[in-house]
């Protein structure tokens, strides 16, 4: 007896160019693996709600009939997912660089660094500073 509906080729094949960091929706997360994440810019993309609502749905279907995709998230996505709470160690998969500064403000007196609690946000068109805390 054949299945009704959608094939898990074609699963497999739309989950490849859903997903695809070159649309834009979803960024890799690491330059050293193949793990994707949100994209910070996917909101520049029309109708980016609507995409990720249809990237769920796809996923809920796939599960749901036991389909194989070609995604493979970051673990802090699964987190999110699964609505687990976060730490600071699922920041070294991500930026081990930033993870390690973390580290280090984390165990010496940062007063001698003089911090300003700021970040610089990049847009297509601009870089803008926003500041988290005034000194």
């Amino acid at each position: 007896m054949k299945h009704r509906g959608p094939s898990r080729e074609f699963f497999f094949k739309l989950s490849r160019l859903l997903f695809n960091p070159h649309y834009g929706l979803f960024q890799y997360s690491n330059s050293n693996t193949y793990t994707i994440e949100i994209s910070p810019f996917a909101s520049q993309i029309e109708d980016s709600l609507q995409w990720f609502k249809f990237a769920g749905r796809v996923i809920g279907f796939a599960i749901i009939q036991g389909y194989l995709l070609d995604v493979f998230f970051a673990p802090h996505v699964y987190k999110a997912l699964l609505n687990r709470p976060f730490s600071l160690s699922d920041i070294e998969g991500i930026d081990v660089s930033f993870y390690n500064s973390l580290v280090y403000l984390q165990e010496n007196d940062p007063e001698d660094l003089q911090l300003t609690f700021s970040v610089e946000e990049e847009t297509p068109e601009k870089v803008r500073k926003r500041w988290w805390k005034w000194n």
